[in-house]
């Protein structure tokens, strides 16, 4: 069988073969069906009683023997045997990487058959991926039975066989890729498939939002929007907003949603009202769906309908409220004769007689704190709770706290330590609410301090923002708890245990506070050491609005005018003044006090939010439409009220209801020096009402004229310390008004500002030329007080017009 050298010596029959081998080689890469292929092939053009394949082991050690084929059983057999791979002919061509033909050898009794002596062979290593993976091996039963052609032909085999183990193993990865990626395509079908069920079942509209479009949507959110559900699935989100707008009641509630949507965007959850398809109240909610690392794969909105849950809050806030306010008058009542009578207003009080009366008025006030809480709350929830943010001294602030909690530490055997601060911090809040926050924050502190125990309040700056601390020596928060503690009605301790008083509000309304001043409320802890509860404010380096400068009050009596529906509360603020030296006139009726005030003006007028025959605030309206009573002291006094309204309509200050607050208050307002006095003449209702609000919550007393003629008139009865007035106005226009001003010898030194849309360089000089100054309309507050006080500054009294304006 020994042929030529090379190819050329080849017969066409062994051509034949290659080709039929290559072809088949191909076109499959099962090795057991290429090998058994090969050798079945072959024989017809090489001789060989023995064929087989062996395999290296994963580790290397060994090789196994994967395909035989022996003449002299008749065909393949199963036979196993694993020899080490230093040893043997095949080790040798595994570890060498060579080829080799043997041409006489002993074999041993496997490889020889029965009847045979020497043998001869050919062994051709396997590659994969250039490592040998293993041999191909024939043998006959006779010496020098191959020569050189043979041994071409049995590596070029072994080299078609290399590119099938090549394939093979792609394939093999291929196919086990496909496998992986099925079974994961399977898995996502069916978590696709759970999650739209859930979505579906779902009673809230849901879009899911990837990319700027709409992945899915469900049947609600179609409903909903107004939209076919085949429609909103894959639309643009843009397109989806603008149907929402139609549906919002405030379509500007979508800026919310939109910045929500956006890369980094923060999480949104709030409530909005709609109007399509049917008026709603929707909970809704914006957040970002996450991978296992963390990357965003696109947003999920969801808005549930809570129109029924919303209107139960709504009907319980509003009976809480209902219920403060009528439990505020009366215990208000009951504390003021309670306080008359330890201060002997019906006779000397014996020592035990006062022992009782103070522990009645301890639990009352206990109470007052409570309905206070109460209807602090519902002003919160209905969001009407009054918010004056102006700069506001710190020190001040705490200076009235601790004064505040003073009695209730020293009743508690607790020490209060102001620590070392800067006295000039500035911070952007409401007085009177920053003070409330403290004195909650204070009294939460000493109620849980042991006796004995110190409760230390100091602040600093921290960058643009001032930073309060409030420290105790309690037992302090558990871990668990620390968010928990501020949310409304809650209480650390059980009901059935607990040692300390409270309804669990003052915290939830604290932090609601700060949160309307733009600041932030949190609390550090650990059991066993103590609290530590931290207000974070904004600074500010704006001019902080002094208090006036409170006077000695002119001896001799000093007159009020307590105007109250409620006889009772009536009588009592009566008893109040009356205990400190007051000249009283009580009236029921607003009409009846009114005449009163045309008769003769007292010191100071106290009016309650209910008379008999009108509100406390048409009463005040009607008070400062009169020259002679638009800036005398008034307060409004009664529970539910509201400071910056009661400012809006020319009250001077809000008092609770509490007779000795409203005693404390007048003295106060009756000291200070009377407010400056604008005259405003203004046609449009609307501009008019929009300036007497700014000046009068920049502490001026302000009077309403519709035209010239009348703002004139006015001027004549009671001139004012500055007039603004429009250019055009009915009757008598403004320079007319001016002119007539500046021929008046009690008027002409008064300054003027003239507020007017026309702002052409004739109107501006005609008002220069008549010693006004000039503000262009639309205005805002910060222009229009600036320019007040400009004119009224000390530096400008006595200022002449020019001289051309006669």
């Amino acid at each position: 069988m020994n042929q030529g050298p090379g190819p050329t010596g080849w017969s066409a029959a062994r051509l034949a073969v290659v080709g039929e081998l290559a072809s088949l080689i191909n076109t499959t890469y099962d090795l057991h069906e290429i090998f058994r292929a090969a050798i079945v092939k072959l024989r017809g053009v090489l001789a060989f009683r023995r064929a087989s394949v062996l395999l290296v082991t994963d580790d290397r050690t060994h090789y196994y023997l994967h395909t035989l084929y022996d003449a002299a059983v008749a065909g393949f057999v199963h036979k196993e045997g694993t020899f080490p791979l230093d040893q043997g002919l095949p080790g040798q061509a595994i570890r060498t990487g060579k080829a080799m033909r043997i041409d006489d050898f002993r074999g041993t009794e496997g490889i020889r058959a029965e009847g045979e002596g020497n043998v001869s062979a050919l062994i051709v290593p396997l590659r994969l991926d250039g490592t040998v993976i293993g041999t191909l091996n024939f043998g006959a039963g006779e010496s020098s039975h191959y020569g050189d052609a043979d041994l071409e032909l049995a590596v070029l085999l072994a080299q078609q066989v290399e590119t099938s183990l090549h394939y093979s193993k792609l394939f093999a990865t291929i196919e086990h890729q496909r496998d992986a990626l099925a079974e994961e395509h399977a898995k996502v079908q069916s978590e696709h498939s759970r999650l739209e069920a859930l979505i579906e079942a779902s009673d809230a509209a849901i879009l899911m939002v990837t990319d700027g479009k709409v992945a899915h949507a469900n049947r609600a959110m179609a409903e909903f929007l107004g939209i076919p559900w085949e429609v909103v699935v894959g639309a643009p989100v843009e397109r989806i907003h603008r149907a929402l707008a139609r549906s919002l009641a405030n379509p500007e509630a979508l800026t919310a949603q939109i910045l929500a949507l956006q890369p980094g965007g923060e999480p949104l959850r709030d409530r909005v009202e709609l109007v399509f398809p049917r008026r709603l109240t929707c909970q809704r909610t914006v957040t970002a769906v996450l991978d296992a690392e963390g990357n965003v794969l696109g947003h999920l909105v969801l808005y549930r309908d809570v129109t029924r849950e919303a209107e139960a809050e709504a009907a319980k806030s509003e009976f809480v409220s209902i219920v403060s306010h009528e439990l505020r008058t009366p215990l208000t009542s009951v504390k003021t004769s309670l306080t008359l009578l330890m201060k002997g207003a019906a006779g000397a009080v014996t020592d035990k007689m006062q022992e009782f009366l103070e522990i009645a008025l301890r639990n009352l006030e206990r109470l007052i704190r409570l309905v206070d809480d109460l209807l602090d709350l519902s002003k919160i929830q209905s969001g009407r709770i009054a918010i004056d943010l102006v700069p506001v001294a710190v020190k001040e602030a705490a200076g009235r706290a601790l004064e505040a909690v003073h009695g209730f530490a020293q009743e508690r055997e607790v020490r209060l330590e102001c620590g070392a601060s800067d006295d000039a911090t500035l911070v952007l809040a409401d007085a009177d609410r920053l003070e409330q926050v403290i004195v909650n924050l204070l009294s939460n502190a000493v109620k849980f301090s042991p006796p004995g125990g110190r409760v230390a309040l100091r602040w600093w700056a921290d960058g643009e923002c001032a930073v309060l601390e409030i420290s105790d020596e309690g037992p302090g928060i558990p871990a668990d708890q620390l968010r928990t503690i501020f949310e409304k009605f809650r209480q650390l301790e059980r009901a059935s245990t607990r040692m300390h008083g409270g309804a669990g509000l003052g915290l939830a309304i604290s932090r609601t506070i700060v949160e309307h001043f733009g600041g932030d409320l949190w609390v550090e802890s650990e059991e066993g050491h103590g609290s530590r509860f931290y207000v974070r404010l904004k600074l500010t380096e704006e001019t902080r609005p002094s208090r006036e400068p409170v006077s000695e009050v002119a001896a001799g009596p000093r007159h009020v005018l307590v105007v109250e529906k409620d006889p009772d509360a009536l009588r009592l603020f009566q008893a109040q003044f009356e205990h400190e030296g007051w000249q009283v006139v009580a009236r029921s009726e607003g009409a009846e006090a009114l005449r009163h005030v045309g008769r003769g003006f007292p010191d100071l007028i106290a009016v309650g939010m209910e008379l008999v025959d009108m509100h406390g605030l048409e009463f005040l309206q009607r008070l400062r439409q009169v020259p002679a009573s638009v800036d005398t002291p008034t307060l409004l006094v009664g529970p539910g009220g509201d400071s910056a309204q009661a400012v809006a309509y020319g009250a001077d200050g809000w008092v609770e209801g509490d007779a000795e607050a409203l005693v404390e208050e007048a003295k106060r307002l009756v000291a200070a020096p009377r407010r400056p006095i604008v005259l405003v003449i203004e046609d449009d209702p609307a501009v008019r009402g929009a300036l007497a609000r700014i000046l009068r919550h920049a502490r001026y007393a302000c009077l309403e004229a519709a035209s010239g003629d009348t703002g004139l008139a006015l001027a004549r009865e009671r001139p004012p310390d500055l007039v603004m007035t429009d250019w055009q106005i009915p009757g008598m226009d403004g320079p007319a008004l001016l002119r007539a001003m500046r021929g008046d010898a009690r008027l002409a030194k008064i300054p003027v500002i003239v507020v007017t849309g026309h702002a052409e360089p004739r109107v501006a000089e005609t008002a220069a030329s008549l010693g006004a100054s000039l503000i262009t309309k639309p205005f805002d507050a910060v222009e229009v007080i600036r320019e007040v006080e400009r004119l009224m500054s000390p530096e400008r009294v006595g200022v002449e017009p020019n001289e051309s304006a006669g």
